[in-house]
């Protein structure tokens, strides 16, 4: 606790995590403090170093870099999945002593005791699958509306 702040549900470092759109938010800072971190680096480079060439499409290293992709589940749902796990075991003790570092701190972990999957593509690889991962997601939502 800082000071006399106490969060809440309502009000947990900013976030109201009671809301969608909050939670939403808080996550995609999150994302980025776990993508920036040394850890990740670390990580990422440990899933690349056995690979010269995209699996995908054969395509070599040096023509386009390889980059590490987490699926089924995009580092997102990593870190929304943890939240609300945490929030559903006891909600009390995540809003007490809980901080959004701690958050960082436990999917790194994950990523570094390989509690993650992934796979290696080249960049085009990449950029193709969160495309199509898009377009499957924008054609879901059509169907409900």
């Amino acid at each position: 606790m800082i000071g006399n702040y106490k969060p809440t549900l309502f009000n947990w470092y900013g976030y109201d995590l009671s809301k969608s759109s909050s939670l939403k938010k808080l996550i995609k800072k999150l994302e980025r403090l776990i993508r920036n971190s040394p850890e990740y680096k670390i990580w990422a480079d440990e899933c690349r170093k056995d690979y010269d060439r995209c699996p995908r499409c054969n395509t070599p290293a040096e023509i386009d870099p390889l980059e590490v992709h987490h699926t089924p589940e995009t580092l997102f749902d990593i870190v929304e999945n943890k939240i609300t796990a945490l929030l559903k075991e006891d909600e009390e003790k995540f809003i007490k002593f809980y901080k959004p570092i701690d958050i960082v701190k436990i999917i790194l972990d994950m990523h570094l005791n390989n509690e993650v999957s992934y796979e290696v593509l080249c960049s085009s690889c990449h950029k193709r699958e969160h495309n199509e991962r898009k377009i499957k997601k924008e054609t879901k939502n059509n169907l409900y509306e």
